[in-house]
């Protein structure tokens, strides 16, 4: 019995040293979303252009990020050439809720993902709950096997074709 009062003791002094340094707050699960939208569209050489290229949102907050493409991508030789979303460092620190893609719904609720990629025109979405402070960057460009990249490496190339943008959470 002492053994058990000992480690519920020590599991209590665990949660309240997490909860002290926690820097989410309000409302987790407050609905509706904020509703913030990224327009993907085609410069004339192709290229991806983001409106905005900056997004600023807040810990503890509850978001809906909508991902529109034009699906106009073109490579630098002109063939036409798929677009992914890719913001890992700013995945990995929020608590993800729900993935829409042609209105198919993944309930996620906080497993992560990687990218999302565009082949054709269309929308896709997440919602999440940012969960720490910091600048993030997001990165439109090609498939990274389609520019001799790994799988799962991201960033920017301004000879691939990519866009880069910012989320800001305070």
């Amino acid at each position: 019995m002492r053994r058990y009062v000992i480690w519920f003791g020590a599991y209590l002094a665990l949660l309240y040293t997490a909860a002290s340094g926690a820097q989410v707050g309000g409302n987790l699960t407050k609905y509706p979303p904020n509703e913030l939208r990224l327009e993907i569209t085609s410069g004339e050489n192709g290229a991806p252009i983001l409106n905005p290229q900056r997004f600023e949102i807040t810990t503890g907050d509850y978001y809906r990020l909508t991902i529109s493409s034009d699906g106009a991508g073109k490579s630098p030789r002109g063939g036409t050439q798929s677009r992914r979303f890719e913001a890992p460092e700013f995945l990995s620190n929020v608590h993800l809720r729900i993935l829409t893609i042609n209105d198919i719904e993944v309930h996620l609720q906080s497993m992560s993902f990687r990218a999302i990629e565009l082949d054709e025109a269309g929308e896709a979405s997440f919602t999440f709950v940012p969960i720490r402070v910091g600048e993030f960057p997001m990165t439109v460009g090609p498939d990274p096997l389609s520019v001799k990249r790994q799988v799962g490496e991201s960033g920017f190339d301004a000879d691939s074709q990519t866009a880069l943008g910012v989320i800001h959470v305070k």
